[in-house]
């Protein structure tokens, strides 16, 4: 078969070689030896057999890169003209579509709340024309049965059939968010409550006899004027059992009065 071709080849073109110059065409004349044949059949073999080997392993990697983008944990999308051309399963069921449906025209912009769309149009620009190299930023989504959600993008620039796209992964951290919120709003209320606690701190000067209490400016105060006016605590005046004693103890009526509670 091989002999076959090189003979093939030999006696076509002992005839000419047509070659095509900047729209002139010359014709040359040239034998060429059966050597000279063999070595370019052999060459032409060689080709075709890196052809297929580069075939092969494209559809190799083409095909490991579909096993993981279909088990990952993450949605990812190619865009390209502002279309998504490439969505794996994950990427559907986070914004509530099926594959095919992303992949029938679905712009991107149908899946970005209308105040996010200016941000996330500049952020696939940026890429698109190399002023940076990958991004990390998150938006507002949309969901197909208009849902709003918060979703995380870790993108960057391909090539793909000779044109510039966007490729990347995306995640829903809508539960992350509501947590850092709940945080906040409890961070808030902390300091609020904190702001609003006044603490008596170091020594107080107190009068033994008296027990009123020295301020800063030297005057001294009632101790619970003091404690009133250096905090929130509020004072209910009573008297102690001791204190009744020594001030009603000869009263008739406060004689009777205890001698009343232990009877009964």
């Amino acid at each position: 078969m091989r002999f076959f071709a090189v003979g093939f080849f030999y006696e076509l073109l002992q005839i000419c070689c047509v070659l095509r110059i900047e729209k002139k065409v010359i014709i040359v004349s040239k034998k060429f030896t059966y050597k000279e044949l063999e070595q370019r059949v052999q060459e032409l073999e060689n080709i075709q057999s890196v052809h297929k080997r580069v075939e092969k392993e494209l559809r190799e990697s083409e095909e490991k890169f579909r096993n993981i983008a279909e088990i990952s944990l993450a949605g990812i999308y190619i865009i390209q003209d502002e279309i998504f051309i490439y969505v794996n399963n994950r990427f559907a069921e986070i914004l509530g579509y099926s594959v095919e449906e992303c992949l029938n025209n679905l712009h991107f912009r149908q899946t970005v709340h209308p105040e996010d769309l200016d941000f996330v149009r500049e952020q696939i620009s940026k890429r698109l024309s190399g002023e940076v190299s990958s991004v990390n930023y998150t938006f507002r989504a949309i969901k197909k049965n208009q849902e709003i959600i918060h979703a995380e993008i870790f993108g960057s620039k391909i090539q793909l059939a000779g044109k510039r796209a966007v490729a990347g992964s995306i995640l829903d951290i809508t539960a992350r968010k509501q947590v850092e919120k709940q945080r906040e709003e409890l961070i808030k209320a902390l300091q609020k409550a904190l702001s609003e606690v006044k603490t008596l701190r170091g020594f107080l000067p107190i009068c033994s006899y008296c027990k009123k209490i020295r301020d800063d400016k030297g005057y001294w105060n009632q101790i619970e004027s003091y404690i009133h006016k250096h905090s929130d605590a509020a004072f209910s005046h009573g008297i102690c059992p001791d204190c009744s004693d020594k001030l009603y103890g000869d009263q008739d009526w406060y004689i009777k009065m205890k001698e009343k509670k232990k009877g009964g």
